[in-house]
């Protein structure tokens, strides 16, 4: 069973969330309010568990006008 939350934040303005991670291990943002320039996003990993508690990646999106 997967448990946690993921923020979505762009430097440290959070976009999303907590969002509930799904039983597929997945958490989703979708935006249509991002300006045209590039962003860069952070996922941010949040868990109860004592073994793993926390995590981020990002990711680079293009928005063209």
């Amino acid at each position: 069973m997967t448990e946690g939350t993921v923020t979505f934040k762009e430097v440290a303005t959070v976009l999303s969330g907590p969002t509930t991670v799904d039983g597929s291990g997945q958490a989703t943002y979708v935006t249509t309010g991002l300006s045209a320039a590039s962003h860069t996003i952070t996922a941010q990993y949040d868990t109860v568990s004592t073994n793993f508690r926390r995590s981020s990646g990002s990711v680079v999106q293009t928005v063209n006008a």
